[in-house]
């Protein structure tokens, strides 16, 4: 894969000794064309400032820039018990065609499964980032509810900070800067940092 200068990548391994985590995204600031590796210069994230760091393009994800192409093959749907599997292949069909159908006896909560914007910092299956803070409605304190019988799973991100800030959001895509309301507990971990049952 060949990048350009101003590119928008995401990290596909863990670089712990420079404080990068898969699903970082940064942007490619310089093309190394004699060994074919880029330097590329990642945000701040809230264990670390800006960080540039040299690395082969098989450790990065080109980001989709543009709005108006076909949803990106990298964000797949949830998978819910309570789906009927018609309603699955119809989402699936309508994100692989280059005019957009929807089925008018879909869902609202499958609709917004359908527009819902999903990135690579999303915890995955939505993006590529490893879980390691708490769903969005287990009392993230910016995550702001949306009325009806969605409201349950679905809210827009409040959290300048968040790479899903201004975004609707599914529960479950989650970002690291999870800030819990007061008398709100962060559930136990494991060794890894996962959350335990």
């Amino acid at each position: 894969m060949k990048l350009n200068v101003h590119d928008l990548v995401a990290l596909l391994e863990e670089l712990p000794e420079q404080k990068l985590r898969r699903g970082d995204v940064g942007s490619v600031f310089k093309a190394r064309e004699q060994d074919g590796r880029y330097d590329i210069r990642f945000g701040a994230s809230h264990e670390r400032g800006m960080v540039s760091a040299t690395l082969e393009a098989s450790v990065l994800l080109r980001l989709n820039q543009a709005y108006d192409e076909s949803l990106s093959p990298f964000a797949p749907l949830a998978s819910h018990s309570d789906y009927e599997a018609h309603r699955l292949e119809e989402i699936q069909a309508a994100q692989t065609e280059s005019d957009i159908h929807i089925p008018p006896e879909l869902s609202l909560h499958d609709r917004l499964h359908l527009v819902c914007i999903q990135r690579p910092t999303d915890f995955a299956p939505y993006g590529i980032r490893l879980r390691n803070t708490a769903d969005c409605s287990c009392g993230c304190r910016h995550y702001v509810l949306l009325e009806g019988k969605e409201g349950a799973d679905w809210g827009v991100c409040a959290n300048p900070r968040s790479p899903r800030a201004g975004l609707l959001t599914f529960e479950h895509q989650g970002c690291e800067f999870f800030e819990s309301e007061a008398g709100w507990e962060e559930p136990a971990r494991d060794a890894e940092g996962g959350l335990q049952p």
